[in-house]
């Protein structure tokens, strides 16, 4: 009975790290699912979703190590608790497909993480009455679980506005190519959008365009913007614009098609996805994924025409 006690400690331990570290390799996934229930922006989403990442973490260490036990016990029990009442709101008021306890790597509805937690909590029970692990250099390695799981998550990992203070990335548009693009006659009205607007390039398989689109509608539902004020221009058919929003729950925005890759390549410099603000028919910022921050992006669009 006391080896099986250890090995589900061990056990429930483990299932912390490996969320953590799943949630951690997909953190603009995670980012953006919990930027979508529209409590912070999102430079505070992403603080508190590197936070939440390494409180997993050290809660996995903790259990294992039994670094002052009996109190991580409480605390992983209250955590479950609330978890599981997330998950519980979720379920009710939300359709998500996946609710991210392990990232973007292992998908699972709020239904199924609420049996699972339901797991946890009674393991957690079984497991209550155990004795800390106590040696000489305790607070030590506790300090250094407590950096690793910070440098982790913040350095490198970092978060988008922090990113960009540090590499300050670039992105520009051939302009040539970019007016031959806006004033193809099959994309009628595109070249006569006025006031500050947004026209992006996507590829409609790629990644981190998809991503991209679910951010701008994020930030655009989140702080009431007219989603006349993007459009964007997929390369790929009519029926891949439809299977794009789709999948990135974006049919209220104006996308076009775009067929011709040399020439779309050739306006982005073969960066997608690229997001130009535009004010009427002038370019005033170029920007890549990275690149899209909430706060510039709310005050450029709601800027008087």
């Amino acid at each position: 009975m006391k080896n099986l006690k250890i090995i589900l400690r061990l056990l429930i331990g483990v299932v912390f790290i490996v969320s953590a570290l799943l949630k951690l390799l997909s953190i603009d996934h995670f980012e953006l699912y919990i930027y979508s229930f529209e409590i912070f922006n999102f430079f505070l989403t992403s603080v508190f979703s590197r936070l939440l990442i390494t409180f997993e973490f050290l809660l996995g260490i903790f259990l294992i190590c039994k670094f002052y036990y009996q109190k991580t016990w409480w605390l992983t029990m209250f955590t479950m608790i609330g978890f599981t009442l997330f998950l519980i709101y979720t379920a009710i008021y939300r359709n998500d497909a996946n609710c991210h306890c392990f990232g973007s790597f292992i998908e699972i509805n709020p239904v199924e993480s609420i049996i699972k937690n339901l797991v946890i909590i009674g393991l957690l029970l079984f497991v209550k009455k155990q004795k800390d692990w106590s040696f000489r250099f305790k607070k030590w390695m506790i300090a250094g679980f407590i950096t690793l799981g910070l440098i982790s998550t913040f350095v490198l990992f970092p978060p988008d506005t922090l990113y960009n203070k540090i590499y300050k990335p670039k992105s520009k548009v051939d302009v040539a190519s970019f007016e031959k693009i806006i004033s193809d006659t099959t994309k009628v009205g595109l070249s006569n959008i006025q006031g500050n607007h947004i026209i992006a390039f996507y590829v409609s398989g790629c990644k981190f365009c998809k991503m991209s689109m679910q951010k701008v509608d994020n930030i655009f539902k989140k702080n009431e913007i007219p989603t006349t004020q993007f459009v964007a221009i997929v390369l790929g058919d009519t029926n891949e614009i439809v299977n794009f929003k789709k999948e990135t729950l974006s049919s209220n925005y104006q996308m076009f098609s775009h067929k011709d890759p040399v020439l779309f390549l050739k306006t982005v410099y073969g960066s997608f996805p690229t997001i130009v603000y535009m004010k009427d028919d002038s370019i005033v910022k170029v920007v890549n994924y990275r690149g899209i921050e909430e706060d510039e992006m709310v005050q450029f669009l709601k800027k008087s025409k």
